[in-house]
């Protein structure tokens, strides 16, 4: 909620207290009264309720999702009437269904649309248009605007440009997967790490025991136990010094390498 990152940062005042509020109540009642149009199911009366987001911005719930597709592929959208597919229709994501459908429309169509600065050789102006393009392709799939124009000026910018897509597909890949290394080999040092610690836990737990059955067994055949017990104290002290320094410094960096 807004009013709660705000007051994270320490930045809540009192005048606007008030307003925050509203804000954070707006923003429940919206979540609430979120509904399937099929079957006018809400949040409010089902909690757990499970929306999906079809291509063109409208939602259905997971029980009518499987209800209408269950015996046919396509079928046409309750409030549009537009033919969809099941695959059309994703997890809400966004309480509000064109942003939903905005974000699906630049990870689906925009996937191979990978291009840098660089593969217009520092051209700004190109590079720029190449940017202004996007946006347009994602307003008009969103739009419903010029539809198959639009798809046919993206399907020639593709093939025009195949050959540094790919190029970039395969660096981005690369870099995926360096990732995921650095992330694994993190998680092995971590384990190393904890597992040195519980190891040498066990063995102080160990000695630590093994010296005070030590000093009951002097103190039984001694007949000065005062001594016995200073001594022994003295020991369990430098053991607990060895045990608590142990810990005072347990991190460990790692150095991300260079692709």
């Amino acid at each position: 909620m807004l009013r709660r990152a705000v007051q994270r940062e320490g930045l809540v005042k009192p005048e606007v207290k008030v307003e925050l509020e509203e804000v954070d109540e707006y923003e429940r009642e919206a979540k609430n009264n979120e509904e399937c149009p099929r079957c006018r199911t809400t949040r409010m009366r089902q909690p757990n309720l499970k929306l999906f987001v079809g291509t063109c911005g409208h939602s259905l719930c997971e029980v009518c999702l499987n209800q209408v597709f269950h015996n046919t592929p396509s079928y046409p959208c309750i409030v549009c009437r537009a033919l969809r597919l099941r695959a059309d229709y994703t997890p809400k994501l966004f309480e509000d269904g064109s942003v939903h459908r905005n974000v699906v429309i630049r990870k689906d169509k925009l996937k191979d649309l990978n291009l840098s600065l660089d593969d217009f050789q520092g051209n700004t102006r190109k590079y720029n248009d190449y940017l202004e393009m996007k946006e347009d392709i994602v307003y008009n799939l969103e739009h419903s605007i010029d539809v198959d124009q639009t798809r046919r000026t993206l399907a020639r910018f593709v093939e025009r440009h195949k050959d540094a897509i790919a190029a970039n597909k395969r660096r981005l890949e690369r870099e995926r997967h360096r990732q995921l290394q650095l992330k694994r080999e993190q998680a092995r040092i971590e384990r190393a790490r904890q597992e040195a610690k519980l190891a040498e836990i066990r063995r102080v737990k160990e000695a630590r025991e093994k010296l005070r059955q030590q000093i009951l067994e002097q103190l039984a055949s001694t007949d000065d136990p005062t001594q016995t017990l200073l001594m022994g104290k003295k020991a369990l002290l430098e053991r607990r010094k060895a045990q608590m320094s142990m810990f005072k410094d347990t991190s460990h960096t790692y150095t991300v390498p260079h692709a």
